[in-house]
């Protein structure tokens, strides 16, 4: 999860490991709803959240009820989406979408991290992403 205000400047990133062996589109999923979890916490003015699943997008905007795991955490997403008023989830392919894919490769252990504390070894992807 990679949290930048509008010029591209990390906020706020979590790197999370996790064991559990599933579908892509579920992880992606699993994804989304981690990152509302987050959220919640925060009291940010707008929040866009982009994936490259859109496969996840198109259920989170669909009415259809799905019985899956994959439906069970659509529906835990479209809960807590339901909680917030500034969230909009949307599709972007992975090359427009550098920063989060890399730190998603690169989650070997659980941290949160700001700017002055950013692993070192990701640095290169953030730095290049800036939009000023």
């Amino acid at each position: 999860m990679v949290a930048r205000n509008s010029v591209g400047f990390l906020v706020e990133g979590r790197l999370k490991l996790t064991s559990a062996q599933v579908d892509v589109v579920v992880a992606e999923a699993i994804g989304i709803r981690e990152v509302l979890s987050w959220l919640k916490d925060r009291q940010w003015p707008q929040v866009f959240i982009e994936t490259d699943s859109l496969c996840v997008v198109q259920a989170l905007h669909s009415s259809i009820h799905m019985i899956s795991l994959f439906g069970s955490v659509i529906q835990d997403c479209k809960n807590l989406l339901a909680s917030f008023h500034n969230v909009v989830v949307s599709f972007v392919k992975r090359s427009a979408n550098v920063v989060a894919h890399t730190f998603a490769k690169a989650a070997r252990l659980y941290c949160t991290f700001s700017l002055e504390s950013i692993p070192t070894e990701l640095l290169p992807c953030l730095v290049a992403d800036v939009r000023v």
